[in-house]
């Protein structure tokens, strides 16, 4: 594709091929894992709606999404749980989750665990230094990601944050990125 006069270029990406393609960027490269489970049970009425979202708290699991004929949990900074088996896992997260929905531990309902190894990067001092802003050295070129600098953790309201201070640059050139 060829770059007509005015055009700009949003490379959004993660950290790992930003640093590929874009020379001499700092960007973070240590990463934390993330694992889902997801359990083929409808949840209780109460867990539908309002509460679809709910904090798992004092155990191994973090977040728990209600869905129609789903239960799914994740597990943040799930680095310690890689090498655990994944029916051990699924039985471990599904005593926490049904005591949360209130519904039996038995039997153990079909399950998938889904484990992302490098689903975001390591929240550190280290590695939030390394977090890079919207604006390059070139006038119509903008990064975005959720391991920008916005001022908000890796997540997907910081990858949206990071898109509006992209297009933000590109569109207002003589303003500071925000």
């Amino acid at each position: 594709m060829k770059l007509s006069p005015g055009d700009g270029v949003v490379l959004a990406v993660p950290p790992k091929p930003a640093r590929f393609l874009v020379p001499d960027l700092a960007a973070p490269d240590d990463y934390r894992a993330i694992i889902t489970v997801h359990f083929a049970v409808d949840a209780p009425i109460q867990f539908l709606g309002s509460q679809a979202l709910t904090c798992l708290v004092n155990g191994a699991s973090n977040w728990l999404f209600a869905n129609d004929g789903r239960l799914s949990v994740t597990i943040s900074a799930a680095d310690r749980h890689l090498a655990t088996p994944h029916e051990e896992l699924a039985r471990t997260v599904w005593q926490e989750t049904a005591k949360a929905v209130q519904m039996t531990q038995s039997p153990l309902p079909p399950w998938q665990v889904v484990v992302e190894p490098r689903a975001t990067f390591a929240a550190t001092p280290s590695q939030e230094g390394l977090r890079a802003a919207a604006k390059t050295r070139w006038n119509n070129f903008t990064l975005a990601g959720d391991w920008m600098a916005t001022g908000l953790p890796a997540t997907l309201e910081g990858a949206i944050r990071s898109g509006q201070k992209a297009a933000d640059a590109l569109m207002n050139p003589s303003m500071e990125s925000r």
